[in-house]
């Protein structure tokens, strides 16, 4: 069981890609970025959350800095907070009609940052899961701000919803699957690194890793026909008129 839940999380993070690859290509296709914007928004809310919490609880715990069991949170979070940050939101928001360049300005902000959430997971770091905290709800923060300001607060709101229930079943799932493999939640009550090595993380497993996949694709369709329901189309008509 070992062997194949390495190799799932193995195989995981190019299908991840492939499927990050498949929402962006919805710019274009599919019906534009504007038919697309709710499962861009929802989808980018879910892998910036996750992400994040797949991360904050190495970044907290010392044992887990230590310990290779952990790459694949690293990994495959580092990977969903960027791709969710600085892809999905970003293309989600040109959806809902920001200029391009204004989001391109705002991706290459979302990179910049990411190299201070690398930094908070280095052995000498003593920040533990705080720039990882403060660097996912201010890309929420900027995503729920802009929507507000180009007057798609139900957008917003619908993304949210969706992205956030998503996010708290995937830990909900991640969390159970860690405890039952020995791992603590207790991390994540810290905000600078934890000394004590009785407290360890959950660790991401390949079918954790699976699972979160399927979770984001669901969530992924079901924005989609959400948005594309009759009563939506015509909200955004009215909107973008």
């Amino acid at each position: 069981m070992a062997v194949i839940s390495v190799i799932l999380l193995y195989l995981s993070l190019p299908v991840a890609l492939g499927l990050v690859g498949v929402a962006l290509v919805s710019l274009a296709a599919f019906g534009g970025a504007r038919r697309n914007a709710l499962p861009l928004l929802a989808t980018g809310v879910f892998a910036t959350l996750i992400g994040g919490a797949y991360i904050y609880g190495v970044a907290a715990s010392h044992f887990a800095l230590q310990d290779n069991a952990y790459l694949g949170n690293i990994y495959m979070g580092l990977l969903l907070l960027a791709l969710g940050a600085c892809a999905l939101l970003t293309g989600g928001l040109v959806g809902a009609g920001l200029n391009r360049w204004a989001a391109v300005g705002l991706a290459i902000v979302g990179l910049v940052g990411m190299g201070f959430v690398y930094r908070s997971i280095g052995l000498e770091s003593i920040t533990g899961g705080q720039g990882v905290a403060i660097f996912l709800l201010a890309a929420l923060l900027v995503a729920v701000v802009a929507l507000a300001l180009l007057r798609r607060g139900e957008l917003a709101g619908r993304a949210l919803l969706l992205g956030v229930g998503g996010a708290v079943v995937a830990f909900g799932l991640y969390a159970l699957i860690g405890l039952v493999g020995g791992g603590s939640l207790a991390v994540y009550s810290q905000f600078g690194v934890d000394e004590a090595l009785a407290h360890k993380p959950p660790v991401l497993e390949g079918f954790g890793a699976v699972l979160t996949l399927l979770l984001g694709s669901a969530v992924f369709l079901i924005a989609r026909r959400w948005g594309a329901a009759p009563g939506a189309s015509s909200a955004g008509a009215s909107a973008t008129a």
